[in-house]
């Protein structure tokens, strides 16, 4: 079977952006729709921008109506209106490109929005995540602060419901980063604090899950500088708006309370020692019996581990109540 030339094959008539969010299926179902409302995807360049900008606007009085499956409808006809294969995107300007980067961005952001409102996390941060794609193809100039905190927000929401895309430690890395970008707005700070909050308890939960990453050197990964900065401000906000109880002083040992701790932590080293060492032995004598056909090696082994054990326990309790008394 003979293969295509490189960049003439059936890859360069795909669509990419909708199949982030659809299936065969449900695509020929939305272009089915699109046409039974009149709402087709037409062929020229310039009329594709301005018919996504018009879904786009359709999908938002839907949204306001609270009729939220029109309102995907609309979207997903606006991101297949702008959803150029890679043929059409090569015949196409730098100055065509960024301009169908300019009309994607507000339409992820309005999809993440509506997947939220419908309980569809997993796409919620897809749209998100393409949204914040848009942008960094965008250059210096343009003004996308106020789309990005957005995007950021709602992906962190995402991130921070119950599903297979739930990441407690990557929505707060999303929630701090549209605290930057939008400082003075409350409702971020409220659920940052609210995701802080809940990965606290997941980590003394899960210690091992949240071990610090390291990078290549070994050393911890640490946050970009105004991250951080962020971060401790918020931190630092919430020590101050958070009611501690008084600390409760340590309580005083006994000389021979103290002096009975120190023996059975002395006795409980002694039986790891010991435990290791049977572990060990009874490895040995387990490959040795294996090698000469025998299957008496058990016996071996357990008689004088548990020989071993049962006197270390009755030596630590021996000291134990020596100190008590």
């Amino acid at each position: 079977m003979s293969q295509a030339p490189l960049g003439q094959g059936i890859e360069m008539l795909q669509e990419h952006w909708i199949r982030h969010f659809c299936e065969r299926e449900e695509l020929d179902l939305l272009v089915v729709w699109l046409h039974q409302e009149g709402l087709s995807r037409p062929r020229g360049f310039a009329e594709r921008v301005a018919h996504a900008e018009y879904l786009r606007k359709l999908g938002n009085d839907w949204y306001t109506k609270s009729d939220y499956r029109r309102a995907l409808h609309c979207v997903m006809g606006a991101v297949h209106t702008l959803d150029f294969n890679p043929s059409e995107q090569l015949a196409q300007s730098e100055g065509e490109r960024l301009q169908v980067c300019r009309g994607l961005l507000p339409i992820m952001s309005n999809a993440s929005m509506i997947f939220l409102r419908r309980a569809d996390f997993v796409n919620a941060a897809k749209a998100a995540t393409a949204g914040l794609r848009c942008a960094r193809k965008l250059p210096e100039g343009d003004d996308t602060s106020s789309l990005r905190a957005k995007l950021y927000f709602r992906r962190g929401l995402a991130r921070g419901e119950s599903g297979p895309q739930r990441d407690l430690e990557t929505a707060r890395s999303d929630l701090l980063e549209a605290v930057r970008l939008e400082p003075s707005n409350a409702e971020i700070r409220q659920c940052l604090a609210t995701c802080t909050k809940l990965l606290k308890q997941e980590r003394r939960r899960d210690p091992l899950r949240y071990k610090p990453a390291e990078d290549a050197k070994g050393e911890g990964v640490t946050e970009r500088p105004e991250v951080a900065e962020v971060e401790t401000i918020v931190e630092a906000e919430e020590v101050q708006d958070t009611d501690w109880p008084e600390a409760m002083p340590p309580r005083e040992l006994s000389p021979a309370a103290e002096k009975f701790a120190e023996i059975v932590g002395r006795s409980l080293g002694k039986l790891l020692r010991l435990a290791r060492r049977a572990r060990a032995e009874a490895e040995r004598v387990r490959s040795r019996s294996l090698d000469l056909g025998l299957g008496l090696w058990l016996p071996a082994v357990l008689i004088p581990a548990l020989a071993m054990t049962a006197c270390a326990i009755c030596a630590g309790l021996g000291d134990a109540a020596s100190a008590a008394d």
